[in-house]
């Protein structure tokens, strides 16, 4: 499975979004599924 927090624009700011929203959101959900299948996993 490849990384699912990887940036799609690769630009800081990106174009059509603001750098603030997107990347905190991404951080969250990703550490709430590494968290949920760790616990699978364990």
């Amino acid at each position: 499975m490849a990384h699912p927090a990887t940036p799609i624009n690769p630009g800081p700011g990106g174009a059509s979004a603001p750098p603030e929203a997107p990347p905190p959101v991404l951080e969250g959900a990703s550490a709430l599924l590494r968290e949920r299948t760790r616990a699978a996993w364990l």
